[in-house]
């Protein structure tokens, strides 16, 4: 197997960053508790997925983490494969945890625009082995790493001399996983040179962090094996104030933001985005998201979320309403920020607007 290791290669070229990874369609078969999806979700560039437990929002993004590749790595968390993440590492169990009833053949499709049209994959789940499948010329053909490392570079997805590290930094999942974040931490602080290079330990904390806590701190930086964050006061004195002592939604939210600075992914899924965060903080992290050049989808049950995000006002964005149906049959329905919006003035008792949403 070809080396994957994520620091081998991390930045990307301005060139390349332009051409945007964005997932127009996704369809799922016998996957993780979903029988099928009733039609194709249709995705824009900013996604927030909303619904009552077990509703398939999970699901959704752990489907869409297997993009571009089953086997390829997830970057500084450790894992030796995105299928491996999800059934080993989330779920405790043998691969075959994929499929629904644990049986058969799971079934994942997706539609992407490139630079050079519509790219049509597939990945194939059993319970021996995942496997990538892409049309050509109307059939659908098994791909293997390099084969689909060449497929993405001719389609204008990575560049024409991108390595195998930059084909797995197309797609980063944030599970809700106190695990992966250890694991998470644990990569930056083994990388911060990387991230000093970018200047993401500065820049993470001027746009973010100082925006909703009441100190001014100037940048993260890696002391005795955890992160720091560093307050300088008048006086010339600095003190490092230790990162797992900010809270869990801002330890969380300024480990992911480091990660995602330095690698910039062309597909962000965050699930429980809003695990332990500040209504403030949301706000931020969610402004931030949108001032970069990917897709995001995030995965929510809080209406804070959605009061956030009509204040923060993401381009091209959409609440996707997720539905399971007593057979397993996952639906979706849609609505704009317009709508939304009208929704949360007209609707100030929040009882009626979970009813709205049908929480």
């Amino acid at each position: 197997m070809p080396n994957t290791h994520p620091g081998k290669l991390i930045k990307c070229s301005g060139t390349e960053r332009e051409m945007s990874m964005f997932v127009n369609q996704i369809r799922i078969r016998r996957f993780r508790g979903i029988k099928e999806t009733e039609e194709p979700l249709e995705l824009k560039r900013f996604n927030v997925l909303i619904g009552r437990n077990n509703s398939g929002k999970t699901a959704l993004l752990e489907a869409l983490s297997l993009l571009p590749h089953p086997e390829l790595e997830v970057p500084w968390a450790f894992v030796s494969s995105r299928t491996r993440l999800i059934h080993e590492a989330l779920h405790g169990g043998p691969l075959k945890v994929l499929t629904y009833k644990y049986t058969g053949r799971a079934e994942v499709s997706y539609e992407l625009s490139t630079k050079n049209g519509v790219l049509r994959a597939k990945v194939e789940i059993t319970p021996s082995q995942a496997s990538l499948l892409m049309e050509e010329a109307g059939r659908y053909r098994p791909m293997g790493l390099e084969a689909t490392a060449k497929r993405f570079r001719s389609s204008g997805l990575v560049g024409p001399g991108a390595s195998m590290g930059e084909l797995s930094n197309l797609v980063l999942f944030i599970p809700s996983s106190d695990a992966f974040l250890r694991r998470l931490v644990k990569g930056i602080y083994d990388n911060f040179d990387l991230v000093e290079d970018t200047g993401a330990h500065n820049r993470v904390v001027r746009e973010v962090v100082n925006r909703c806590v009441d100190e001014e701190f100037t940048e993260v930086v890696p002391v005795k094996e955890e992160l720091r964050l560093r307050k300088e006061y008048p006086n010339g004195v600095s003190f490092h104030v230790r990162l797992e002592d900010m809270g869990d939604g801002l330890e969380r939210a300024i480990s992911v933001l480091l990660w995602l600075e330095v690698l910039r992914p062309r597909l962000v899924l965050w699930d429980d985005f809003e695990a332990n965060m500040h209504p403030s903080l949301i706000g931020e992290v969610l402004r931030w998201l949108d001032g970069h050049d990917w897709q995001v989808i995030l995965a929510t049950h809080s209406l804070d979320v959605l009061y956030r995000l009509v204040e923060t006002w993401p381009r091209d964005a959409q609440v996707v309403l997720l539905h399971r149906t007593a057979d397993d049959v996952l639906r979706a329905s849609y609505k704009g920020l317009e709508e939304l919006d009208r929704a949360l003035e007209a609707r100030q008792d929040p009882r009626y607007l979970q009813e709205w949403l049908k929480l």
